[in-house]
């Protein structure tokens, strides 16, 4: 084959080659790309009520230039470029809205939520432009198109009416968006998809406050809070409210400062051994993440003279004896050498000395708590006291027979039960000889565990001589006094809300007139063997007088199972060690009232949780709280399958509930009218058979005055009145 022809054939496979290949796209990017944005929030674009950035918690979607190009090798000619631009405008990372080149809507406008719109035709028209000028110099999206030689370039860009030669890059807001490009050439159409992210890239400025000067509290150390060195702070995307701040000191670590949970870092602690110049670093961070951060100093002076040497640090906490759980609100006094320091452990059940231990010292610690008496406390402890002392079920740990000892005389008697009784039944407001916790040093060892009242229990903790190792840590385990099976609450306030199965107690309503005795009975509405019960129960003083309490059925109950610590409120606690089987409907309880008033039972007695938790221990069964309620006319019948009781409290200042007893799944319906018929609350539900309680909201009594209740259970109807106050 002669040159020529070997010429003419490589000429024909190279156009033939290159025909198959055009047009080319010059580099479609296969990852997502970033871009990031160094400039200000522009509040003239992308702003007003339509718009809602989740993020930045404004009405101004943070944007910034995306110059958006794509070029393609065309050595054909006739190549056309379309683009689809997808974008999230409400940062929920769905592309709701598309542009579309071939139709882009009006200046000013995007036809947000019409990516599912044949043909991206529907959507609803916001305006992204709000800038202060004519309709003719609104910016509008657009496509340019530039052929150089044999390579095309197309831009999405903006352009206004008035200069429409004008090309400017779009200002697009932050977020996950998507390009298609469309190439069509010849009759086909190929594709080129790009993903991209705009986000913001500046960080914060943030400025700090300088040479702040401070003294060292008695205590031996102070916190200090990021904003006590704050001068101000400032991003181009992120509000100045929605700045994060964090402080650390000097060279404390690296990036932007969090604590073990992963929170900013608000405070620093200078103590004794901070004294003089130290350094501070003080950082801003935006939603976006990005950080920095200014460098301040402090002087700490210990202007009081009350800081000893540097030293280590002292930690003391407090833990249950049952489950190691930190027992809040303890005062630690603490003696290094000559220095008292008394600390509360507020709600973390620990505190800690700063600087003030030396090697050599010696050092002192002793827990108190006297908060709360009757937290964890109740009839049962009384029933596994007796047990103990009887044999019956000896205590397993020592220090369940140091919480027996409640009268403090180093044995367990029938007086630590009497004791224990008077707090129950509000007789004793706190127990007279020993506070309500006591604590014990956690590395102690009872000699006799058995008999923890062998040898002298310590309540103090004692060092001589500390050799100045660190970390330096010590834990006392409590006790609650008269708590012998570990149910107080270390770090309660208040005991939380019960949500125990209950047990019904009724008493069966009536009227009464002024001077009239009469008595009162209580029956339980099912079957257990009853070991002990306890309750508070509230009478209105002005109407009704107690007289008298006495049970025909209840062994051992006298005198001393019931108190009135004031006028108007009755305690009962009794308990006996052979459990009493009693039935449904059996009388447990025979209380003799004499009214003051005229008035309605309902109306004037109901159960307490104030200070003592309405309860009864059963044989073989969990503690059940028990629930004081008024039959319905069905619960006389024996045979009734439906058992709904009259709401509580009634009168009421809110809502009301309406205890009810279900033998089988039921559907129920429920309805408050007012006396004119006007229906104020509905509501239906299936329940299951059992106890439940249906509860009204405030809402559906809306102001004083009566309303009537109905509930209907099957084809059973159950209705009655309640008085809103």
């Amino acid at each position: 084959m002669s040159n020529f022809t070997r010429l003419i054939a490589a000429f024909l496979f190279f156009s033939q080659h290159l025909a198959a290949q055009c047009p080319v796209v010059l580099g479609c990017p296969t990852n997502t790309d970033t871009i990031c944005i160094l400039s200000d929030n522009n509040p003239q674009l992308w702003a007003g009520p339509q718009w809602w950035d989740p993020v930045h918690q404004t009405n101004n979607l943070a944007e910034g230039p995306a110059d958006l190009r794509l070029q393609v090798l065309d050595t054909c000619g006739g190549a056309f470029v379309r683009y689809l631009l997808f974008l999230d405008l409400d940062g929920n990372g769905s592309l709701e809205t598309v542009i579309d080149s071939d139709s882009p809507p009006p200046a000013s406008t995007v036809q947000f939520n019409n990516a599912g719109s044949p043909g991206y035709t529907g959507g609803t028209s916001r305006i992204f432009d709000v800038r202060p000028v004519a309709p003719e110099e609104k910016y509008q999206f657009a496509l340019r198109q530039t052929l150089q030689g044999d390579t095309l370039t197309a831009d999405i860009r903006w352009l206004t009416e008035d200069k429409p030669n004008t090309f400017l890059v779009p200002d697009l807001p932050i977020g996950k968006h998507r390009v298609v490009w469309l190439i069509e050439s010849g009759g086909t159409t190929d594709t080129c998809v790009r993903d991209i992210v705009i986000r913001d890239c500046k960080p914060p400025e943030v400025y700090c406050l300088m040479g702040l000067s401070v003294a060292i509290m008695p205590t031996g150390s102070i916190t200090l809070w990021a904003s006590d060195f704050l001068n101000y702070s400032m991003d181009n995307v992120t509000p100045s409210n929605r700045i994060e701040i964090g402080i650390r000191k000097l060279g404390d670590g690296t990036g932007f400062p969090l604590n073990a949970q992963g929170y900013p870092e608000y405070h620093v602690v200078f103590d004794c051994c901070d004294l003089g110049t130290q350094g501070v670093e003080l950082w801003a961070r935006d939603q976006a993440g990005n950080a920095s951060f200014c460098i301040t100093y402090i002087i700490v002076q210990d202007n009081m003279g009350g800081c000893a040497p540097c030293g280590e640090s002292l930690t003391v906490c407090a833990k249950t004896f049952w489950d190691d759980s930190l027992i809040s609100d303890v005062e630690f006094n603490i003696a290094i050498g000559a220095t008292q320091l008394l600390m509360n452990s507020m709600s973390n059940g620990c505190v800690t000395t700063l600087g003030y231990l030396q090697p050599g010292s010696s050092y002192t610690v002793s827990a108190t708590k006297d908060h709360l008496p009757l937290n964890g406390v109740s009839t049962f402890d009384l029933v596994l006291i007796s047990k103990h002392i009887l044999g019956l079920e000896p205590f397993d740990a020592p220090w369940k027979m140091l919480a027996a000892d409640v009268n403090n005389s180093g044995s367990i008697t029938t007086f630590d039960v009497v004791e224990l009784r008077k707090l129950i039944l509000g007789l004793y407001d706190k127990l007279p000889n020993a506070p309500s916790w006591r604590f014990i040093p956690d590395d102690y060892v009872f000699p006799v565990p058995s008999n923890p009242f062998a040898a002298t229990v310590p309540a103090i903790i004692s060092v001589s001589n500390f050799n100045g190792a660190s970390p330096v840590e010590h834990t006392f385990l409590g006790y609650k006094l008269g708590d012998v099976n570990g149910t107080a609450i270390p770090s309660a306030i208040a005991a939380p809300a019960d949500d125990r199965t209950a047990t019904f107690v009724t008493l069966h309503d009536r009227a009464f007139g002024a001077g009239e005795t009469f008595d009162i009975v209580f029956r339980t509405e099912e079957s257990a063997a009853w070991l002990g019960f306890q309750m508070a129960m509230r009478f209105a003083s002005d109407v009704l007088m107690v007289e008298g309490v006495t049970s025909e059925i209840l062994k051992n109950f006298d005198e001393h199972a019931w108190a009135q610590p004031e006028p108007g409120l009755l305690h009962l606690s009794w308990f006996d060690l052979q459990p009493q089987a009693l039935s449904p409907g059996e009388s447990i309880l025979n209380i003799r009232l004499r009214a003051l008033a005229p008035g309605r039972l309902s109306e004037a007695v109901s159960l307490s949780q104030q200070r003592l938790r309405p309860e009864r221990y059963a044989d073989g069964q969990p503690t059940r709280s028990l629930q004081l309620a008024f039959p319905s006319p069905t619960a006389h019948d024996p045979n009734a399958t439906l058992l709904v009781f009259a709401p509580q409290p009634n009168p009421t200042s809110a809502g009301v509930r309406i205890p009810m007893r279900l033998s089988q799944a039921q559907s129920v319906q429920v309805e408050v009218t007012d006396l004119s018929g006007r229906v104020m609350h509905q509501q239906a539900t299936t329940l299951d058979g059992g106890t439940h309680w249906l509860d009204l909201p405030a809402t559906a009594f809306p102001s004083a005055g009566v309303y009537l209740w109905r509930v209907r259970v099957g084809e059973k109807l159950e209705s009655g009145r309640v008085v809103r106050h």
